[in-house]
């Protein structure tokens, strides 16, 4: 959760060596940005949104959360992205985006990345969503379901459709999905 500035430099910082990106003016007046500039631009007016939503001490905060509440909302309804605020940990790396996804969880640790196609879900009702570790890799079209603990260093194979707790040091894949490999440390 972003509350100082040193938290929002620290997420912005993890976030933009997450997702590399050279910046072209050309490309931008004409239009064509690259997926991963869009991505950048995705997070990091989530994390000013964030930012601002956890600090409301003043107008000018006050009216930051809304402006750049509403260009979240912009550009995540124009990419397909749902990521809910104060969900997703630092140095999130978003892959291939162009069949949306959706991230309706109660946490994710720092440094996960997904990929597109991507869905996590409640079951029933709000209280029923998924906690997520650390370094856990959502990979193309899998699917999160109910109120489920996935460990840290997890890697979730594609198409996998996850309904029980996943352990630490896992990769997990299959409809529902079953353990292929657990590592030791």
């Amino acid at each position: 959760m972003i509350k100082s500035k040193k938290d929002l430099k620290e997420y912005i910082e993890a976030d933009r060596k997450r997702n590399p990106s050279t910046f072209n003016p050309l490309l931008r007046i004409l239009g064509l940005n690259t997926e991963a500039y869009m991505v950048r631009k995705l997070l990091y007016n989530l994390r000013m949104y964030e930012y601002y939503l956890n600090n409301q001490t003043s107008w000018f905060n006050k009216l930051s959360k809304k402006y750049y509440g509403w260009r979240y909302n912009r550009i995540s309804f124009k990419m397909r992205i749902i990521i809910a605020p104060n969900t997703i940990g630092k140095g999130l790396h978003i892959a291939h985006w162009t069949e949306g996804i959706i991230v309706n969880c109660i946490s994710m640790g720092e440094y996960c990345g997904i990929t597109s196609g991507v869905i996590v879900g409640n079951k029933d009702n709000q209280t029923n969503r998924a906690i997520i570790g650390n370094n856990v890799h959502l990979m193309i079209g899998c699917k999160v379901i109910g109120k489920i603990n996935i460990g840290n260093n997890v890697l979730i194979a594609p198409n996998a459709v996850v309904v029980k707790d996943v352990q630490d040091n896992t990769i997990v894949g299959g409809i529902p999905a079953k353990v292929i490999k657990q590592f030791i440390n």
